[in-house]
């Protein structure tokens, strides 16, 4: 139970999409579990993205969480544009991203009004470092700290940081993180970047962030990529003394990792369809095919992805179904369902029957992940995914799509070692073919390699969870970030 009132307040300030609204919403909690702090924390946003995080909050209720406050903001109104099939990136959110932009002046009053309460003698903001605009003004107000929230690995950034020559203090990784830094050095300049309307959102938040310290929050831990924490750290020790890292992560996974997170157990929904087939398969025999919740495939690689999952013979769960639109309660813009009607061969889902499921709908991945039948994920190397998957212990194919995915790939394939290529960067602007899925399929489901790589991701979860338990380093990152923020 909590036993101290610090007399400190948090607010967090997410980017209004998926993958970053519900790790920033699992910081929430795991602030609010802290066994010796009571410290309520506002969680800003529109309306309609608040509604979004709490919907697909994963094992409890945000809603009935005590010291949880939801400040909700008025959006400017959306066209409801659908994601363009041609388009690997999620381009239908970034008018979500510029809408928010109008959140400077409500995050200043929320902000200034804590800071005015007699009861709060800091206010402690955590804002997405894509949000970093909308926070400016908080600078000004008394008692404030300001700490960047990161959705990516401490990989994709400390390797940015040292491509463009930010980190005033040279380091000297170890060989074979050198090798790592060096091939991500070598990529073609701009090939992860996005389009240009959201380089020009990214440049504008980079354009303030550069004010506000070096207090950085990654949704990871240090048995994923510590060393990179470790090298941020290293590479800006002498030029800010208020740098620091934090691994406070991972937020998107089922293990109870803190002890001090229970689940909501009032209540226990039937059992999905999709578990209760995972039940009759055999251990490690399923592979989950899934792109997240903000890819679109043309049509022609759908076809292409489904005849290479038949000709494998391997067993399947495909979620397919678009990405997430920026409203996503809304219907399409011709009414009825939001789901986009993908054609597949002629007989697919009956010639797959028995062996593979096509899921339309809503699947329930973490537990997917986490059931014995499931050994292999073939994913996008969306970072939030890839956290599911190392929490499960569950290999990865990986098919990055764009911006930090091919940096994420890399990690797991030469830093990690539990994945294996579908498609690498280099060929990243051609089609999949068939051949190539099949094959990479049964590399990762029905050989001595991928038998490997299960027993490495294995390997991993453990040290993760134990890196989660009293002494570990994970641990140790919660109880530094909470004495740091309540000293």
């Amino acid at each position: 139970m909590a036993t101290t009132n610090n007399n400190i307040v948090v607010v967090m300030i997410p980017l209004p999409a998926q993958g970053h609204l519900q790790p920033l919403l699992e910081l929430a909690r795991r602030i609010l579990s802290s066994s010796n702090f009571t410290i309520p924390v506002h969680y800003a946003g529109s309306t309609t993205h608040l509604r979004q995080a709490q919907s697909r909050a994963h094992g409890w209720d945000p809603l009935t969480t005590p010291n949880l406050h939801f400040s909700e903001f008025q959006m400017p109104t959306l066209d409801n544009i659908p994601p363009d099939s041609n388009d690997f990136y999620p381009s239908n959110l970034i008018p979500s991203f510029y809408a928010a932009l109008e959140f400077r002046q409500p995050v200043a009053d929320l902000v200034k009004n804590l800071s005015a309460a007699d009861k709060f003698r800091r206010v402690v903001v955590i804002h997405d470092i894509l949000m970093s605009w909308v926070v400016q003004d908080v600078i000004t107000i008394p008692n404030t700290e300001m700490y960047f929230f990161h959705a990516v690995s401490a990989l994709d950034v400390c390797s940015r940081i040292l491509e463009a020559k930010l980190n005033p203090d040279p380091v000297t990784p170890p060989a074979d993180v050198a090798e790592i830094l060096q091939e991500l050095a070598c990529m073609e300049p701009g090939s992860d970047s996005p389009p240009p309307l959201m380089v020009k959102y990214v440049e504008k938040q980079m354009s303030c962030a550069v004010n506000y310290g070096g207090r950085n929050i990654f949704s990871t831990c240090r048995p994923i990529d510590g060393i990179y924490l470790d090298l941020m750290q290293q590479a800006f020790k002498s030029y800010d003394e208020h740098w620091k890292t934090w691994g406070l992560g991972l937020f998107m996974n089922p293990l109870e990792m803190d002890q001090n997170i229970k689940k909501d157990t009032t209540s226990t929904p039937p059992r999905h369809h999709l578990l209760q087939w995972l039940d009759k398969q055999e251990p490690n025999s399923v592979l989950l095919v899934s792109f997240g919740s903000a890819a679109s495939f043309t049509d022609e690689q759908i076809r292409e992805l489904a005849l290479g999952l038949e000709q494998s013979q391997q067993k399947f769960i495909w979620v397919l179904k678009e990405a997430d639109r920026a409203n996503v309660f809304a219907e399409n813009i011709n009414g009825g369902s939001s789901t986009r009607a993908f054609v597949l061969p002629e007989g697919y889902e009956k010639r797959a029957e028995g062996r593979g499921i096509v899921e339309r709908g809503w699947a329930p991945q973490l537990e997917v992940l986490e059931h014995a039948s499931t050994g292999g994920y073939l994913c996008h190397c969306g970072w939030n995914s890839v956290m599911e998957s190392i929490s499960t212990g569950v290999p990865i194919a990986a098919w990055p799509l764009h911006t930090d995915h091919p940096r994420t790939a890399l990690l797991l394939i030469k830093g990690l070692k539990i994945g294996i290529y579908v498609r690498d960067w280099a060929h990243r602007n051609e089609l999949v073919k068939a051949e190539t899925i099949h094959n990479a399929v049964k590399i990762l489901m029905d050989s001595t390699e991928g038998e490997k790589l299960r027993q490495k991701a294995a390997e991993l979860k453990d040290t993760v969870k134990a890196s989660f338990m009293d002494g570990g380093a994970t641990k140790k990152d919660i109880e530094s970030f909470m004495s740091y923020i309540t000293r």
